[in-house]
């Protein structure tokens, strides 16, 4: 699985300026460190190897030197090495990838996802230039970034200062590596925001729409965002939020992107998010979690706004697949060729922040399974395969959509709406009252079984005959 590097590397305006003030005026080849947010891709930091082998051709750094500096930096880990070349060379060598890549056995790199090694041309030999590299630690591919300049006061704040309130609620440190893949932005752009709140860092949001003034009274949006695409909207307030957020909008569906444009989206770290109100891009959600082996959830909210669900799968907690849980809508839509008229028109608009709410609580257990966290840590265990959510929304629900679970939980004087049933699921199997195999996970309770057997994440297998 690949790793996430970032897709912009942003550098502050005075490492700019030291860099230009000493690599970018003596001859190459010479160098220095870089340290900053390894999570957001900002740069912060600049130590100058002025006690460095060089030569016309080779810059070697002072190890012991640039350790010193790196541990003397108060806030920033150890990102890369910039240095210089003959002019015409403005890349990388490959002793400079062999170099690189060698960083991520040292000591303290453990969490290195990528290694910078932005190449310069100095003012001595010409125009002064540099041009950033970096090198992905999954695979050693060399890939070229984009750099944005940052200006002093147009950086964030601290983390303890912009995430100081909830530094104890959440585990911070794990959020800011989790990689939120949010398939459609609608009705869940005040989620996706709310994820950005409570600290995670990373995202990746596709959705093939822009906002119309009839999104106004039916999502988080303002005037200002009619005719922009939906994700465009969402990444720049994720970036009001928190500008170490490293932000992937991609205004396409999700029909557009291959299995192989998935894999260089999708990492270790990913979660993968399906909130829309297509079939085939929910049950597209579940494929592509079962074949990278990663958390999931889906949400949808039923007709009129009366009732709505979230499923969530773990491949440590959960045992059933998402199809395992909504085998009749399969069924409904690919047997009986059924379309999805639960939109939110005519919708009760409390149904959009309710679910959020649900979904981003959810997600926060996803997030922190396994890490210990004194709140968060267990929830996903204590819940098993509970992973079928069903909230109510419409005190009559029996009678507006026929779903007597509600009544039949809640059949108490002092319950009246908005409960939530959280419901225990089984894989779909012949030992759990079936005479089939789920046909997406295969129904075995492992649902990294899988994962290598699907071929292409836009096919969805077809019923089996009941």
């Amino acid at each position: 699985m690949k790793t996430k590097i970032p897709n912009k590397i942003r550098i502050r305006r005075s490492v700019i300026e030291q860099i230009k003030n000493t690599v970018g005026q003596r001859q190459p080849e010479t160098g220095g460190a870089l340290g900053g947010n390894r999570n957001s891709g900002e740069i912060t930091e600049y130590f100058f190897d002025e006690g460095a082998y060089v030569s016309g051709v080779e810059y070697r750094p002072n190890r012991d030197a640039v350790n010193t500096a790196i541990r003397n930096w108060p806030s920033a880990d150890f990102v890369g090495i910039v240095h210089s070349h003959p002019r015409g060379v403005p890349f990388p060598s490959g002793m400079d990838i062999s170099s690189a890549i060698s960083l991520f056995s040292n000591p303290g790199n453990d969490n290195l996802r990528y290694s910078a090694i932005p190449i310069v041309q100095s003012s001595a030999t010409g125009p002064f230039s540099m041009t950033m590299f970096v090198v992905d630690r999954s695979d050693h591919e060399l890939h070229e970034i984009p750099i944005t300049i940052l200006d002093e006061k147009k950086t964030q704040e601290s983390p303890n200062e912009c995430f100081s309130r909830i530094s104890s609620s959440v585990n911070l440190e794990r959020l800011a590596d989790t990689h939120a893949l949010c398939i459609g932005c609608g009705g869940s752009a005040e989620f996706i925001t709310d994820l950005a709140r409570s600290g995670f860092g990373r995202f990746c949001l596709i959705d093939p729409d822009r906002y119309e003034h009839a999104n106004l009274a039916t999502q988080a949006c303002f005037r200002s965002d009619v005719g922009t695409p939906k994700v465009e909207s969402i990444a720049a307030r994720i970036q009001q939020i928190n500008a170490d957020a490293d932000v992937h909008p991609m205004h396409c569906s999700l029909d557009d992107l291959s299995d192989d444009a998935l894999s260089e989206l999708i990492s270790e770290t990913t979660l993968v998010l399906g909130m829309t109100d297509s079939f085939h891009a929910q049950a597209r959600t579940n494929q592509i979690a079962l074949k990278w082996g990663i958390p999931s959830l889906c949400a949808q909210v039923y007709r009129g706004g009366y009732a709505a669900e979230v499923t969530f799968t773990h491949p440590e907690t959960t045992l059933a697949c998402h199809r395992c849980i909504l085998s009749s809508r399969y069924d409904a839509f690919l047997k009986k060729g059924i379309k999805n008229h639960a939109t939110s028109e005519g919708s009760q608009y409390v149904a959009t922040p309710t679910v959020n709410s649900l979904k981003l609580w959810t997600t926060l257990a996803l997030a922190h399974h396994g890490s210990g966290h004194s709140f968060w840590g267990d929830k996903l265990a204590e819940l098993g395969n509970r992973n079928l959510a069903l909230i109510q929304l419409d005190p009559n629900v029996d009678e507006s959509l026929g779903i007597r679970a509600f009544k039949n939980a809640y059949n108490h004087p002092n319950a009246f709406t908005g409960n939530i049933l959280w419901r225990e699921q089984f894989p779909e199997n012949p030992t759990t009252g079936y005479n089939y195999s789920c046909p997406d996970c295969g129904g075995t309770g492992n649902l990294k079984a899988r994962g290598e057997n699907i071929p292409d994440t836009k096919i969805i297998p077809t019923c089996p005959e009941s």
